[in-house]
């Protein structure tokens, strides 16, 4: 690192860097799950318009209600 501050800053974060990594991953699996709700939430309706099932009704309820909790889980966590 060419420039000193940068080192004086490096030295004060290294302590805490698996902790800025995990944080780091845990922003990554949240923006991940955000954008893959939708994602699956209109897969579901285009499958459901090209033959609709019972069955596969039922089958993507329980994977919206299984996101749901995830989600209610996931703020309250927060």
């Amino acid at each position: 690192m060419a420039n000193p501050r940068l080192k004086i800053l490096y030295s004060y974060l290294k302590p805490y860097s698996k902790m800025m990594y995990l944080g780091m991953f845990a922003l990554f699996a949240v923006n991940v799950v955000g954008v893959s709700i939708p994602w699956l939430i209109h897969n579901i309706f285009d499958d459901l318009q090209e033959s609709f099932t019972f069955n596969q009704l039922i089958t993507y309820v329980i994977i919206l209600v299984i996101l749901a909790l995830a989600c209610v889980m996931w703020g309250m966590r927060m």
